[in-house]
């Protein structure tokens, strides 16, 4: 025989499945997003000038979530006018900054530096935003460099030293030993710098 204990556990446990299944059925699912608010406002880079003020790259990052935006602009105070050079999103892990010798003596060339996990890399860009004769927007130093295969590395670049020169040091795959290129612009060759 059942005894009236086993039929009491039986009919509470029955009671409660009903009451929890009624109660699981009555809610309605819910949804919702979560929206991380990980925007900031816009950060100024440092800017360069040209040798008589009257031309700057002025240069902003805005970072959203893990990815930044940059945006390049010269800004011509004779002109009062501004023109956007150049503008990406980042990868993860890169950067862009502005050399205070970007701008070539003769204003009309100047070059950013970009940063990632490979190392440096350098945008030669023409100052008035127009392209080079082959439609590209700028020139990447290091591309050309990997075209010349020289085994030796882009340390950093220091500057112009001239119109369309751009001073270029390397050392070799195992960090030793240094040596100074000019990266020719209208060429897109490099030339060794020779000690006289």
């Amino acid at each position: 025989m059942i005894s009236k204990k086993a039929v009491g556990l039986v009919l509470v446990a029955g009671i409660i499945s009903l009451y929890l299944y009624s109660v699981k059925r009555s809610q309605k699912p819910s949804f919702s997003v979560v929206v991380e608010a990980t925007e900031s406002s816009p950060t100024r880079l440092e800017e360069a000038t040209n040798s008589d003020g009257s031309l700057r790259l002025v240069g902003e990052r805005n970072v959203m979530g893990e990815r930044a935006s940059y945006s390049f602009k010269v800004l011509d105070s004779q002109n009062n006018s501004s023109l956007l050079l150049f503008d990406t999103v980042a990868d993860p892990g890169q950067t862009f900054t502005i050399p205070f010798n970007s701008w070539s003596s003769d204003n009309k060339h100047l070059f950013i530096q970009k940063n990632d996990l490979n190392g440096k890399d350098y945008y030669v860009f023409k100052a008035d935003g127009s392209l080079f004769s082959d439609e590209k927007k700028y020139l990447e130093v290091g591309e050309y460099w990997k075209l010349s295969k020289n085994m030796d590395v882009i340390d950093h670049v220091s500057g112009w030293a001239g119109g369309d020169l751009l001073v270029s040091y390397t050392t070799r795959p195992d960090g030793t030993g240094s040596s100074a290129y000019w990266f020719v612009v209208g060429s897109r060759k490099f030339m060794q710098v020779r000690e006289l």
